[in-house]
């Protein structure tokens, strides 16, 4: 399986604790302005003032971000499975866009959508890394060596005519 740079798992880590502060979130209705503030704007901005002002589905969503952000640190540290890590960018990547977006139209600072950035980047290479891996594992035991070549016959050093023995 395809190794994944240290530092790469180490960016990555943070999605941990916001993976698990969004599944307080869905999960047992915690407040979200009081564990991520300023989410419930971006939200409203990326995909409307209804979706966030019905609290089901606001802790639906963010039950499953928190899912598949916690899954994303749990499949590069330990799972290691190179499906579900193409699946989660491909999941990823439109998401971490729309937060970029959100962070925009609010007027906020590129500090504040740089996480979300590395994140869009790192979690492809990631998986890309791990598919590089696999592809370059062997699949199937290799067959026995063939015998090696008969050696060629000695030639002379300067004429390069051979010797006669």
């Amino acid at each position: 399986m395809g190794d994944i740079p240290l530092l790469e798992k180490i960016a990555l880590s943070p999605l941990l604790i916001m993976g698990v502060l969004m599944l307080a979130v869905g999960r047992y209705d915690a407040d979200l302005e009081t564990l991520l503030p300023g989410v419930t704007e971006r939200f409203e901005v990326a995909v409307g003032k209804a979706f966030v002002e019905d609290r089901d589905q606001l802790n639906a969503a963010c039950s499953l971000i928190g899912v598949l952000k916690v899954l994303v640190v749990l499949n590069i540290w330990g799972l290691k499975n190179t499906r579900v890590q193409l699946i989660l960018a491909a999941v990823a990547v439109p998401g971490f866009a729309l937060v970029i977006y959100a962070h925009m139209a609010l007027g906020d600072l590129p500090s504040a959508y740089m996480p979300a950035v590395v994140f869009m980047v790192l979690l492809p290479k990631t998986a890309f890394a791990m598919l590089r891996g696999d592809e370059a594992e062997p699949s199937e035991p290799a067959e026995e060596a063939a015998p090696a070549p008969a050696p060629a016959p000695k030639t002379s050093g300067r004429t390069g005519k051979h010797k006669k023995r």
